[in-house]
């Protein structure tokens, strides 16, 4: 954990207010805010290359000018932990020729590439099902297997070392494309930024299914396709969309889970989290929100179904064994919720 002096909280807080006093001096030229900006401020993100302490100054100040922008929460949130996040991989940059260019640029590019091939592999069982109505489902747990098989070949193609079938942490001393800490130092300090990130997401995709029109459309199609049509709704492109959308999601979930822990590629990275998120959006119904509770309650289950097994000295297996058995029944009674079983006895004749 770094240790802040006074001098360091004076100067992270001088240069805060240097770079909101830039900003808002550039918007009496009109270049601070818009959807092109040059701002004067942004001159001091190098200053992490000399002095760390001052990313957070930065972060705050470029937090504060974003008040008074008229593009409100898209640049209080996405521009403020653009800067931030640039800050901070700039105090961790360790090449001089490195500092004056923006790092954040290496995480955004991995971040866009992974939501394009996440669309592109959502585009397919979207289109086939569109096109000759296919099962989504089967077609998409079928093409998990031909990931397996690409991740497959790309772990004996780069392994590191040689022969060893894998690849090894990637980039360990310079931590290029790593998402850095937010709170602390060391290898996976925390997981603030992954944390942010999902939130972001989930608030977004909340708002998406409920307040969208492409959201309604969605739940016309899944109650009912002929209705849906019937109203004017052209299901062949909502159905594209919606997998497109859908594998954008999932691409960036692969992003946050190596970029931001596992440090490396392998067929192990998600670690069945994919069939666990099924899980998770059926018991929510869906929403996303919810899902968020959910998510907490079944990390809690594991690790409690792990602790059991370490008490009695148990495989890891066992814990597996019996998450799954709670899993099971929890999503069995829901058939007894939704509905009452009677049964017919023989009618006696008289």
């Amino acid at each position: 954990m770094q240790k802040f002096t006074v001098q360091k909280l004076a100067t992270a807080g001088v240069v805060g207010a240097a770079y909101a006093a830039l900003a808002l001096f550039g918007s009496i030229f009109g270049v601070t805010y818009g959807p092109i900006q040059c701002r004067f401020s942004e001159a001091l993100c190098v200053l992490p290359f000399l002095f760390p302490e001052t990313a957070w100054g930065l972060g705050i100040g470029c937090l504060i000018a974003n008040v008074f922008s008229p593009y409100g929460l898209l640049d209080i949130v996405v521009g403020s932990c653009a800067t931030f996040l640039a800050a901070l991989l700039t105090a961790r940059c360790k090449k001089k020729w490195l500092a004056p260019l923006p790092p954040v640029v290496l995480i955004l590019v991995m971040m866009i590439a992974s939501l394009i091939a996440g669309a592109a592999w959502g585009f397919l069982p979207g289109f086939f099902k569109a096109r000759w109505n296919t099962n989504e489902t089967l077609f998409t747990l079928m093409m998990n297997y031909i990931a397996i098989q690409l991740t497959s070949f790309f772990v004996a193609k780069w392994e590191y070392p040689f022969g060893s079938n894998t690849v090894g942490i990637i980039n360990p001393t310079g931590k290029q494309g790593w998402l850095p800490n937010m709170f602390s130092e060391g290898y996976n300090g925390d997981f603030g930024w992954n944390v942010l990130i999902v939130l972001v997401v989930t608030v977004g995709m909340y708002l998406y299914l409920s307040k969208s029109k492409h959201g309604y459309e969605i739940a016309v199609i899944g109650d009912s396709e002929n209705t849906a049509r019937y109203a004017g709704i052209r299901v062949s492109r909502v159905y594209v969309r919606t997998m497109l959308v859908s594998g954008a999601i999932c691409g960036l979930a692969g992003f946050i889970a190596v970029s931001g822990a596992a440090h490396t590629i392998s067929t192990t990275v998600s670690g069945g989290r994919g069939f666990t998120a099924i899980i998770v959006a059926w018991l929510a119904q869906f929403n996303s929100i919810v899902m968020v509770i959910f998510s907490f309650l079944l990390i809690v289950l594991q690790k409690g179904a792990m602790a059991i097994a370490s008490l009695y000295g148990l495989s890891q297996e066992v814990s597996q064994m019996i998450t799954g058995i709670i899993l099971f029944f929890l999503l069995g009674s829901e058939f007894f919720v939704n509905y009452t079983v009677h049964f017919r006895g023989k009618k006696v004749s008289k």
